[in-house]
Formats: structure tokens, C-alpha cells, sequence
């Protein structure tokens, strides 16, 4: 019986470590200003606080867009059954875009892709703003409650602008102005001449 438990036990034990080729590549960490680890008492980060198992649920962002995505769940319920597959889903389905969008970037290798799914998730904060006009438009939600819900999106595209702009990328699609990169930076400061110069050497 001893064995049979110390095996179980060994096994229980292999089964938490994560081979070499699987573990999460941290060389190029997000700056300490858009994780968040629990250290405000903020609810969802007391939640999450010692429960973190995966990259994108440090972020600051993607606690936003989590809680986001539950008010706008709840604000949807009581709206009548006809709208279940149009605005109910459309503003639903925006909403869990935006942290589906941040959750996904972050699992890329490059700030060049978390970059580009940042955008999608800004993107999908842009609809989601829109169809919260059309709700209160159409008296499917109160002005108070749409109100609440585009305060929490305009603090959550914040907080996407700034993380986006804090990744290495020289450009992207959307309009975001980015810190100056060394070759764009250098690209400004000389003329075409020097350029042929300096790629060229003469």
C-alpha cells in the first residue's frame, strides 16, 4: 500500500512539471506599469491574485476587458428575445473579442503579432461603443447603464493604446503614434544622400 501511494504521489508530482520545449518564453517581460498582480483591491485582481497561471492574466488590460465582458453579459439579460441573435449576440460577441484578442496576442513570440491582436481587440472596443449607442437608441438599455459600460470600454481602449505603444513595432494599422524606433529615428534625421552612404558605403 506504501508503494502504491508513493507511486501515485511521484506521479502526481511529474505530471505539475512542464517539459523544457513548453515553458513560457519571459526574455522580453511587459513592463511592470501594465501587470497587475493584485496589489490593488480592485475584486477581480484579489481574485486572481495568487491563481495566475497564464501570461495575458497579469495583464492590467485584460482584467479590464474580463470585467468588461461580465457587465456587458449582464446588461444583456433582460434584453427582449428577439434581439438573442441580434444585438444580444452582437454586443456580446464584441465584448469577449477584446480579451479573447489580448489573451491570444500575448501567447505570440513577437511584439509584431501581440501588436496586431491588440488592434483587433481595439477594433472590437470600437464596434462594441457603437452598438451600446444602438442599445440605448433603440431603448433596449437605459442612457445610464450605456453610459457605465462605454466609461469601462473608454478605459479599457486607454489601456490598450498604451500597451500597444509601449511594444517594440515601428508601424502598425491603426493609427497609434509609437515610440520613435532607432532606424525610423535616424531615417528623420538624415537626408537621402547620407542614407545611400551609410547602406552603400559610398
Amino acid at each position: 500500500m506504501m508503494l502504491r501511494m508513493s507511486m501515485v504521489e511521484e506521479t502526481r508530482s511529474r505530471a505539475v512539471e512542464m517539459p523544457e520545449k513548453l515553458q513560457f518564453r519571459v526574455e522580453n517581460p511587459l513592463p511592470g506599469e501594465f501587470i497587475n498582480l493584485g496589489e490593488e483591491s480592485n475584486g477581480w485582481a484579489d481574485e486572481m491574485a495568487g491563481k495566475i497561471q497564464f501570461r495575458f492574466e497579469k495583464l492590467t488590460v485584460w482584467q479590464s476587458a474580463r470585467r468588461l465582458g461580465a457587465e456587458v453579459y449582464t446588461a444583456t439579460q433582460s434584453f427582449p428575445m428577439d434581439e438573442l441573435f441580434g444585438l444580444t449576440s452582437q454586443l456580446r460577441r464584441a465584448a469577449v473579442s477584446i480579451a479573447a484578442n489580448i489573451a491570444e496576442g500575448s501567447g505570440r513570440n513577437s511584439d509584431r503579432d501581440f501588436a496586431h491582436f491588440l488592434e483587433i481587440a481595439y477594433g472590437s472596443a470600437m464596434e462594441l461603443a457603437a452598438l451600446l449607442h444602438v442599445a440605448a437608441d433603440t431603448h433596449r438599455l437605459d442612457g445610464s447603464a450605456r453610459d457605465r459600460l462605454l466609461s469601462l470600454t473608454s478605459e479599457v481602449t486607454a489601456q490598450l493604446s498604451a500597451l500597444n505603444r509601449s511594444l517594440d513595432v515601428e508601424r502598425t494599422k491603426t493609427p497609434f503614434s509609437r515610440k520613435p524606433q532607432p532606424a525610423a529615428l535616424a531615417s528623420r534625421l538624415l537626408d537621402s544622400s547620407s542614407l545611400d552612404l551609410l547602406k552603400h558605403g559610398r
